[in-house]
């Protein structure tokens, strides 16, 4: 018997990350059709997953959706700030190794194409008026999110959980085909 593959897409933003979740939302009766389960969750304008102010975001929401929905041979799970919430995964995962075949999801984006995109936000959001320049001077920019992702890496890496890197600057839009 195979076991059930867990996916778990954990950011960043800023690399089609709502584009991503958007057309997962949008299949969600024709996946289930193929029996993959991505649970739309309403409270959410984006992804399926809570992680803010949710410690246990691993099992109350990731676990108890399979438990409840047993059928699946492949589930999905969204949020483009799991990166930044990965601890309660790494403390339980071991303890469903045995029943479930779990693969992370990463997409980066290069530095320069990351901290582009969040200027041309800012604009297009009304929050900055300045040149590029002044922008990156005065949110003196550092790719903690790429250290993050690094350290979640090494982490996957030392508990042998597969994971996908894809790096948004070269994939683009395409990713969806991957």
């Amino acid at each position: 018997v195979m076991k059930p593959t867990v996916f778990i897409h954990i950011g960043l933003g800023k690399t089609g990350t709502s584009a991503f979740q958007a057309l997962l939302k949008h299949s969600s009766q024709s996946l289930e059709h193929s029996k993959i389960l991505y649970k739309v969750n309403h409270e959410l304008s984006n992804g399926n997953v809570k992680a803010a102010r949710c410690p246990n975001w691993f099992e109350e929401q990731v676990i108890n959706c399979i438990e409840n929905n047993p059928s699946f041979n492949k589930y999905i799970f969204s949020n483009e700030v799991l990166h930044k919430a990965m601890s309660p995964f790494f403390e339980k995962a071991t303890k469903y190794c045995n029943n479930l075949d779990f693969h992370i999801l990463l997409v980066l984006k290069n530095p320069l194409d990351h901290i582009s995109s969040s200027y041309q936000q800012a604009v297009k959001g009304g929050n900055w008026s300045e040149g590029f320049e002044e922008y990156v001077k005065n949110i003196q920019y550092k790719s903690s999110a790429l250290v993050k992702a690094s350290e979640v890496i090494a982490k996957l890496d030392e508990m042998h959980i597969k994971y996908t890197l894809y790096n948004h600057s070269i994939v683009k839009y395409n990713i969806v085909k991957e």
